[in-house]
């Protein structure tokens, strides 16, 4: 996994995500490979130091006609999960209930 360099359009969407949450996050690193996104952040009093985003998920959110309001959701989700948890995937993975 080498650090991100080229600006493909998930990266921008993973960028817009991260200026709206809290003015207080920072962003340590944006790495990714084929597959993935991932970005390390740093904030006071905010537990969550790592975002995985799926490259193809991002894909479809940028062509979705509600794109904006799903941002909002998931930029609020996102902040939500902040204080309480280490890492953050979108999309989250369903775990069957047997």
């Amino acid at each position: 996994m080498g650090c991100a360099e080229p600006r493909a359009v998930e990266f921008e969407i993973a960028e817009e995500l991260i200026r709206s949450m809290e003015p207080e996050v920072s962003t340590e690193s944006v790495c990714g490979d084929a597959e993935t996104i991932r970005i390390r952040l740093s904030a006071p009093g905010w537990k969550l130091s790592s975002l995985i985003f799926s490259r193809a998920a991002l894909e479809r959110l940028h062509a979705d006609p509600n794109r904006r309001i799903k941002l909002e959701y998931l930029s609020r989700d996102i902040a939500r999960a902040g204080r309480t948890r280490r890492e953050y995937r979108y999309p989250r993975f369903l775990v069957p209930v047997y």
